[in-house]
């Protein structure tokens, strides 16, 4: 069923149905519109014609259709497992608060609900919109015009959190276990993230040409990395000690170590190594990014390294990048002179 405003009347335009055709004349005002192949109403009719389309659409579908809806859509379109589970997740609550209605007001009303009295994060919460406007394109259960007035916040602009050359340092030698130790080298000799580094496998390190190749990274993307001439000799020890089969990280089961487990591992190391700075795994990448930037590094190559379609992207490291501050005369000391 699909409801849209012209200049003098609401078209609806549905497929055959004795119950929805019974709703419709119930409305009253409108009528069967052959030339256009429509059902038209006054202006005025529209939030009564809306009421009476989610009605139909919520006695049609239960909330496990309309997941299960958007969940093939994502697969067929070949969104990443992670993407579809967080939009998922995110739909799948929204329904249980609006009691599996699907509504303009509704939505935003939620979307004020998490940013201001839950305090989600803004990019929760823009994860949430996208999801539902993505759901509700696939479906048409919101007109056009209703899924452009979806409000989304305004995105948050925070720096990355860095490490310093000597932060990294202590964090790898507060890193007793070697099979994590050598996973937080390669996030940061390549500025991979978690999810690339439990996915190499042994023939992804490639020592004749000394490059690491990432398959299917985010966005689906395939790229070279630089392989490090230290972490090849970490590496060549560390295959010696554990002995992997197909996976480079492979846990007990023989499958390769949940992001989790690496995660884990580096909030470990970080206590041990006692660093102020709050930082994630994560930050392993923004670290290599923002070293190399210091060291003179082209900012194109480190774009094409970290795998970012857009240069704006990785120009973000510019704004984290301090060498450049040291040499700067300070108008305050220069005062004093």
């Amino acid at each position: 069923m699909r409801i849209q405003k012209s200049e003098r009347s609401v078209d609806v335009k549905v497929d055959y149905s004795p119950y929805v055709v019974e709703c419709l004349r119930n409305i009253g005002s409108g009528f069967w519109n052959k030339e256009f192949k429509c059902w038209q109403f006054p202006l005025y009719k529209y939030d009564e014609l809306m009421k009476m389309k989610h009605e139909v659409l919520k006695s049609n579908n239960s909330a496990n259709d309309k997941i299960k809806i958007l969940r093939e859509h994502m697969i067929r379109k070949g969104y990443s497992k992670h993407t579809i589970d967080a939009y998922i997740g995110h739909l799948n609550r929204y329904l249980i608060y609006s009691h599996n209605y699907v509504d303009i007001d509704v939505i935003n009303e939620y979307i004020g609900l998490l940013l201001y009295k839950y305090e989600c994060s803004y990019t929760y919460v823009n994860q949430l919109v996208s999801g539902i406007k993505l759901y509700c394109r696939y479906t048409n259960e919101l007109s056009l015009c209703d899924i452009i007035s979806i409000d989304r916040p305004k995105k948050e602009k925070k720096l990355p959190k860095v490490m310093t050359k000597q932060q990294v340092q202590k964090l790898f030698q507060a890193t007793k276990n070697n099979k994590h130790l050598t996973a937080m080298m390669i996030a940061y000799s390549a500025g991979l993230r978690v999810s690339e580094v439990v996915n190499l496998r042994i023939e992804d390190i490639d020592s004749e040409q000394m490059v690491m190749r990432v398959k299917q990274g985010k966005g689906r993307k395939d790229r070279l990395v630089p392989l490090s001439k230290k972490l090849l000799i970490h590496l060549r020890e560390f295959y010696f000690i554990y002995e992997p089969k197909e996976w480079l990280f492979e846990n007990a089961a023989g499958d390769h170590l949940s992001t989790r487990t690496l995660q884990k591992a580096f909030a470990t190391s970080r206590e041990k190594a006692n660093l102020k700075t709050y930082v994630t795994f994560h930050s392993l990448r923004h670290s290599f990014a923002t070293h190399l930037l210091e060291a003179g590094v082209n900012l194109r190559y480190i774009q094409a390294i970290l795998g970012h379609n857009s240069s704006r992207t990785t120009e973000i490291y510019t704004h984290v990048a301090t060498s450049h501050y040291k040499t700067l005369a300070n108008p305050l000391d220069n005062l004093y002179q």
